[in-house]
């Protein structure tokens, strides 16, 4: 039997004139909006698989602590712990195209598997910041901290944007950085290519 499951589309938020002008990072508690929003749209889709019984709504007033809550992000207790039984964007991905689950690999995607090592891992965070400032200057945009946003209406949902912009035109927007590792040329030259990248050169 299909089941069915609530998908929500967030509509924009209309720019507003306050501190959001300032072009900077703010502080973890200066954002002026709450996520996730609450001003979506709802669909259906069809589901082959029963929901499971153990997924339960959360109130968006508690969506809205964990997220101011987690800002630190992996630098806090919290982060980690609202992460544990939740499928998070950077493994979304991954999990819809695989073919064949077992338990080792479940345990994989739940776990807090120490990841310091990775030398891909260990660049992107090395490299964050630089990247975040530069972003700010090639865009004159304003950026915030953001936390673990988990859907209150599928609460085994969640993501951790790496900010949240405001520019006056276009109003709030999820900011996610991406620092390649590989030194690939080709490689290199293809992620030029990509709509919107920063011509400056790292």
């Amino acid at each position: 039997m299909y089941q069915s499951l609530l998908i929500q589309y967030g509509k924009p938020v209309q720019p507003r004139k306050a501190k959001e002008q300032s072009r900077h990072l703010e502080d973890t508690d200066e954002m002026p909006i709450k996520l996730p929003l609450d001003n979506a749209e709802a669909k259906n889709v069809l589901l082959s698989e029963p929901p499971i019984d153990a997924i339960e709504e959360i109130s968006f007033d508690k969506s809205y602590e964990i997220e101011r809550l987690t800002r630190q992000q992996a630098s806090s207790a919290p982060w980690y712990n609202e992460r544990k039984f939740r499928l998070t964007s950077s493994k979304f991905g991954e999990i819809c195209k695989r073919r064949s689950f077992n338990a080792e690999y479940v345990k994989s995607i739940f776990g807090n598997n120490d990841l310091s090592n990775v030398k891909a891992i260990r660049h992107g965070v090395e490299n964050e910041d630089v990247a975040k400032k530069m972003y700010l200057e090639e865009t004159r945009r304003t950026m915030y901290k953001c936390g673990f946003v988990v859907h209150p209406f599928a609460s085994h949902l969640g993501a951790s944007p790496d900010g949240v912009v405001f520019d006056e035109v276009h109003g709030y927007g999820l900011c996610e950085i991406k620092c390649p590792y590989s030194k690939n040329e080709k490689f290199l030259l293809s992620v030029r290519k990509w709509p919107d990248i920063s011509k400056k050169d790292p």
